[in-house]
């Protein structure tokens, strides 16, 4: 059996019985905040990924074990606010297959960004994550939503600076 520090269990007191707190809202075992609240702010697609990926990976403390997902959620407020050039409206595609014999099927940019604007920044921080066990971990902590308003002010998640 592998022992993992308290931090990587989700350790800590938060949800003991004898603990009246929403083990949802408690704080990570390590002391640092719930996540951290980045808003679509009219910038380019590459340009806001980069601003969100490096918040779930970067600022490792000592004690952090390298391999666990152990970083801040990420919320992302007005997904559907990017500032996107018209040739890579026109020109970017978005593939996915239902595995039978001519079932790809490609939808546009424009057309996710109109239908769904969280699988844009999604897919793009999940190209920049490693494709693996940690990569799944980590990309759950991703919260992304169209407009301003997010279910995730109960965690009190602190605005990002650009």
């Amino acid at each position: 059996m592998v022992h993992l520090p308290a931090v990587a269990q989700g350790g800590g007191d938060c949800g003991s019985k004898d603990d009246t707190t929403d083990p949802a809202v408690c704080p990570t075992p390590s002391g640092r905040p719930w996540g951290d609240l980045c808003g679509g702010r009219g910038g380019f697609a590459w340009e806001e990924a980069e601003q969100e990926e490096p918040e779930q990976c970067d600022p490792r403390e000592e004690d952090d074990p390298p391999g666990v997902a152990v970083g801040d959620h990420v919320v992302v407020v007005n997904a559907a606010k990017l500032g996107l050039s018209e040739k890579r409206l026109d020109t970017k595609n978005y593939y996915k297959h239902s595995g039978y014999p001519g079932g790809l099927k490609t939808v546009g940019l424009r057309e996710q960004i109109a239908t769904h604007p969280d699988r844009v920044i999604r897919a793009a921080v999940w190209g920049m994550l490693p494709h693996n066990k940690l990569g799944r971990q980590l990309i759950k902590r991703l919260k992304v939503y169209g407009g301003a308003e997010h279910p995730h002010t109960a965690q009190t998640p602190e605005p990002v600076a650009k």
